[in-house]
């Protein structure tokens, strides 16, 4: 670590990550496509243009601040299946997602799933490079590190295929795919349940 960030590959741990904590069931969930269903070009389908082009406009969120939601995002239909899914296996959710790269964005999706009945994360996944294998890669290693009991993936990328630049893929055990275009669905918190409660 250098001056409190992070030296080039070392992995970007919240202090509530460090190694020895106990992680027993655990959801490592995206947002954008699962929390709310997404266009091709990333932008939530639900929300307005003109409401995403403003806080896109909008000045870096002070560290301190949380920062901004727009209509049409953490909807309730895919919060509500959410919630299903932690209360059925008693999981922590852990971010994956790129709202966890900065602490308002963190602080916005804890917001989110305070708002509808769930507790805040436990963290978030490390940030390592693409060519290190992106998001799959990351998800090991916080694996690899923390070793839960038991966990899922939940993103709307397919991470059960190798990717592009040679990098791992996760065991369909654990993973659920989320099809983007709609959100996290009834069927994909079956899916998690059933994941969870089958180890």
């Amino acid at each position: 670590m250098i001056n409190g960030s992070p030296a080039a590959g070392e992995p970007n741990i919240r202090p509530n990550e460090q190694l020895n904590t106990q992680f027993g069931t655990v959801i490592i969930l995206d947002v954008d496509g699962v929390l709310h269903p997404i266009r091709e070009n990333g932008i939530p389908s639900l929300a307005s243009y003109d409401d995403v082009v403003a806080r896109a406009n909008m000045p870096p969120d002070e560290e301190d601040s949380i920062a901004s939601v727009v209509d049409g995002e953490f909807i309730e239909p895919c919060m509500r299946e959410l919630k299903r899914a932690v209360e059925q296996t008693g999981a922590q959710i852990l971010l994956s997602s790129t709202w966890r790269e900065t602490v308002p964005q963190r602080r916005a999706v804890d917001d989110q799933l305070v708002a509808h009945g769930l507790p805040i994360s436990a963290g978030c996944t490390p940030r390592l490079s693409v060519l290190r294998g992106g998001r799959a890669a990351e998800i090991e290693k916080w694996v690899e590190l923390q070793r839960p009991q038991r966990w899922c993936a939940v993103d709307d990328l397919d991470l059960c295929t190798a990717t592009c630049n040679g990098g791992p893929f996760l065991a369909d055990e654990n993973f659920v795919k989320v099809d983007p275009e709609l959100g996290l669905t009834p069927s994909n918190a079956d899916r998690i349940i059933q994941l969870l409660q089958s180890r």
